[in-house]
């Protein structure tokens, strides 16, 4: 805070009018996150994106369904858990929340959040030893697969995967 003082007058006659008036210099906006653009697998949470700033109201637009803002006062941040696959572009919004306004600040980024492929089980519990079962996997192009068994890759198998547009 400062205190500025004008005088208007006459110096050799000692005649001055003075005024002062207290005047507050508001700092800049400042705006930073982490982690700003992720992967993630559709049901899996992301990684915590922090949000710093200063002076400031801020506001997040464009997140995916199950992810949100967290204005906590200690560590502001964006979290959760998708609910949708597609990419988000979101963007966090300072905007100074002083009088006069001293500034807004933007961060953008991406979440890109990937379908997961469903399984439909083998329709029956019990199967001979040396026989052929199919298993049926839903998903998208570019997925990957390890065939196991109780947790352990199966490599001494014979593995037949055809990924196709639905």
């Amino acid at each position: 805070n400062y205190t500025l003082t004008a005088s208007v007058g006459n110096m050799a006659d000692n005649c001055l009018v003075t005024s002062s008036k207290a005047v507050t210099v508001n700092p800049p906006v400042t705006l930073s996150a982490t982690d700003t653009t992720q992967t993630v697998c559709k049901g899996e949470p992301i990684k915590v994106i922090h949000v710093s700033y200063t002076a400031a109201n801020v506001s997040v637009s464009g997140l995916p369904a199950g992810v949100g803002f967290n204005d906590d006062p200690i560590d502001p941040n964006i979290n959760g858990t998708p609910t949708e696959a597609g990419t988000f572009h979101y963007t966090i919004t300072a905007t100074s929340n002083k009088t006069p306004q001293c500034g807004v600040k933007t961060v953008t980024g991406t979440i890109t959040v990937t379908e997961t492929g469903d399984v439909i089980p083998i329709s029956s519990d019990s199967l001979c030893e040396e026989s052929t079962a199919t298993l049926v996997v839903s998903s998208t192009p570019g997925s990957t697969y390890a065939w196991k068994k109780n947790g352990v890759d199966l490599e001494a198998t014979t593995r037949t995967l055809i990924v196709s547009e639905a």
